[in-house]
Order: C-alpha cells, then sequence, then structure tokens
C-alpha cells in the first residue's frame, strides 16, 4: 500500500545543478530533478558507514525503488507549484498573470490539425486594451491557483572568482570563472523594505511503508545535493509529509468527462463557421511534468508515448520539445551517458473512442502512478491528465 506524500527541501546554502558539462556554461537550473536528490540521498546513505548490501539501500534505490520527484521552487514548504505546459502564452511587452495574462493555445491548435481550420492569426496578438503586440510562450513554474495566480521564479546569484598564481599569490593572468547558483533566500514581492524568505522546493513522490521507515531516518539530518559541495553550496534540509486525498494524482480521473465537456464547447466555437464537423469522442490531454525518456524496442528515442498506442485512442496533436539529458555518476566517477528526452511541459491530446470511459481510466490510472518510459526512478516520465488551464480563457 503506497501513500502520497510532499517532500519539501528547504535551502541552508545555494543551490548549484548546472545545465551543462563544460566549465565555460556556469548556469544552474532552477530546480532539483530526481536524479540529483537520488545521488544525494544514496551519497548520503553510504557516507554513514552503510553498505550498498544492506536492505535499506536495496529498498530504496535498487529493488523496487523509490520514484524520486523533482523538487520545484516554491514560496512556502506547503506551497507546492507545477511546471506550466508548453501550449502557454502571453504578451510580449508586459508578460504575465499580473499584466496583460496568459493564454493557453491547445484548442485553437487542436482545431487548426483537426479540419483544414486556418490558425487563428489574432490569437498571437495581445488582447489587453490597446497593447496588440505579439504573443510569445510563457513558460516557469506557478501555483496552479487561478484565483491568484503566481509564478515562481527562484533568485539567482552569480559568484565571480579569479586564479591565483602559485608563485607570486596574487590573481593568475586569463584566469576568470563564475558559477550561477539558485538562491537559499528569495525578496518578497510587493514590500516596500527589503524582506526576504527561504527558499523552498518541493515535490510529490509515493511511498510505501518499509520505503518510509527507511527514509525518514536518512533525512533527519541535512543533506547536500549538486555541484561544490565541498564549498559549502547544495545544503539543504527535507521533510515528508502526507498530502490530501484531493491532491493524489488519480483523483484527476474523476475530471475526464468535465474537462472533455469544456474542451469540446471551446473546439466547436472555433468549428462553428466551417464546414467541419467536431469527431465524436473523449478529448483528453496528457502534460510531461518531467523531462521523459522514451525510446522505440531498438532504443531509438521517439516522441511518441507507447501506452497510447491502443486502437480506440487517436492521437490529435502534440506540442514538444527536446532535452539533452545529462547526469553524473558519482560512484564510478563518470559523467552517465546522454539521452535525448521530451522536454517537461510537453503536451499531447487524444480522443478516445471506446463506448465507456472505464477502459480509458484503467489505463490511465498505472501512469499516473508509476509514470512512462526509462529511468522513472530517477524522476522521469512523471505526468499528468487534462490540465485545466487548456480549459480557461484566460489566466
Amino acid at each position: 500500500m503506497t501513500t502520497y506524500y510532499r517532500m519539501t527541501a528547504k535551502l541552508l546554502s545555494p543551490l548549484i545543478v548546472q545545465k551543462k558539462r563544460q566549465s565555460s556554461s556556469p548556469q544552474t537550473l532552477k530546480y532539483l530533478p530526481g536524479s540529483t536528490l537520488r545521488g544525494a540521498l544514496a551519497a548520503s546513505y553510504l557516507r554513514g558507514g552503510k553498505s550498498v548490501e544492506d536492505e535499506a539501500f536495496h529498498t530504496l534505490f535498487l529493488d523496487n525503488p523509490v520514484h524520486f520527484c523533482n523538487l520545484l521552487p516554491g514560496a512556502a514548504p506547503d506551497k507546492a507549484s507545477k511546471i506550466l505546459p508548453l501550449t502557454t502564452i502571453s504578451c510580449k511587452r508586459e508578460p504575465g498573470f499580473d499584466k496583460h495574462g496568459v493564454f493557453d493555445t491547445l484548442a485553437a491548435t487542436a482545431a487548426s490539425r483537426i479540419g483544414n481550420v486556418p490558425p487563428d492569426k489574432t490569437l498571437w496578438k495581445c488582447p489587453h486594451s490597446t497593447c496588440g503586440e505579439d504573443m510569445k510562450p510563457f513558460s516557469g513554474f506557478w501555483n496552479e491557483n487561478f484565483t491568484a495566480p503566481v509564478r515562481f521564479d527562484p533568485d539567482v546569484r552569480v559568484q565571480r572568482h579569479t586564479g591565483i598564481d602559485r608563485t607570486t599569490g596574487t590573481v593568475a593572468n586569463s584566469m576568470f570563472f563564475m558559477t550561477q547558483s539558485i538562491s537559499d533566500y528569495y525578496k518578497l514581492p510587493d514590500q516596500d523594505e527589503d524582506l526576504y524568505s527561504r527558499q523552498y522546493l518541493s515535490g510529490k513522490l509515493f511511498l510505501d511503508e518499509k520505503q518510509l521507515g527507511y527514509l525518514t531516518p536518512l533525512i533527519e539530518n541535512s543533506v547536500f545535493a549538486g555541484a561544490d559541495r565541498t564549498r559549502g553550496f547544495g545544503e539543504m534540509k527535507l521533510s515528508l509529509t502526507p498530502t490530501d486525498e484531493s491532491e493524489h494524482p488519480v483523483r484527476s480521473l474523476e475530471n475526464i468527462e468535465a474537462w472533455n465537456s469544456v474542451f469540446t464547447a471551446k473546439l466547436s466555437e472555433l468549428f462553428s463557421s466551417k464546414d467541419n464537423a467536431l469527431e465524436q469522442g473523449v478529448y483528453f490531454s496528457v502534460k510531461l511534468e518531467s523531462h521523459a525518456v522514451l525510446v522505440d524496442r531498438f532504443l531509438r528515442p521517439v516522441s511518441e508515448i507507447e501506452a497510447f498506442r491502443h486502437p480506440e485512442i487517436l492521437p490529435i496533436t502534440k506540442i514538444t520539445a527536446t532535452e539533452t539529458i545529462r547526469g553524473w555518476q558519482a560512484a564510478m566517477g563518470l559523467a552517465k551517458p546522454d539521452d535525448i528526452g521530451l522536454s517537461m511541459g510537453s503536451v499531447f491530446l487524444f480522443r478516445y473512442t471506446g463506448n465507456t470511459i472505464d477502459p480509458l481510466k484503467q489505463l490511465l490510472k498505472p501512469l499516473l502512478i508509476n509514470g512512462i518510459g526509462l529511468r522513472k526512478e530517477q524522476g522521469f516520465g512523471q505526468l499528468s491528465i487534462c490540465d485545466p488551464i487548456h480549459i480557461k480563457e484566460r489566466i
């Protein structure tokens, strides 16, 4: 029996998770990947004088391992965030929820693919007052609150360093480098004074009682993750709390019919003056909450989800981006082979043509719990269905 938990990391020092291996590219990711979290916990376990042969190590990392999640930035321990889908756009000049608003393009994209409907060019012009500027993709993390939407963008600090000449003890010629990191504090918005708060990262994962029993003592002390740990970077305090029943990913299966009803109404509006008829069925969307490593039987990268190759599930459209997935194998002191995957935020739209909805829900349930593709234990392949943002006119 597994339970859904929220894992929260309170940053005690700046965090560096490098985007690329080259030292000339010091940019950091703005979240903590599940693969880095998993490696940090495994290293913390082994530094305690324990062995990879222990039952606890096998339970957490090897035999039916925990699927560690990405930890995304948020404003407080109990305020988790989610990735915005690649279908969201906002004004080029005044982007944001609190400015000219955020809009979703999935319905318009689907309409243009289904029945030779020309793309709605007005969708790519800002409708705010007399603005009329171009609309551009709007990405990042947000609180998924439609009444008070907030985009989370953690503060990033840049430190400059010089090399020291060992002979003279002065600054060495042509040796200058920088490090970029997520700050352990962030400035509170809309404050007259300079007030700061701790930076929190959080995510959700499934644990059974045995895994919980082994993981709880492992996070009692501080954990170090990311790069430059010997310089004091990457220290964090992890905690686990059970989530509300309403947050369980399987609960989203209850909303498929309602989501389909609103989404098909949006599609029908785009078809209203056309000679095309909207084909019947249950439309549902799939969004990648983390990068996904999808391969065919020859281990070649693909952009299709194998689980949805079903005679009653028809692909309508997809909005995806590719990502080079890198990693580091600490035990061997070597870089992991690069994988080509689909980026988090990628969106797929399908139409289900079955007579009853139950078979579809039975198909989706294990995918929501276990994920898709390879390296799921490192946080890859997590997904959600029927994101409410696709059926909103404006956020």
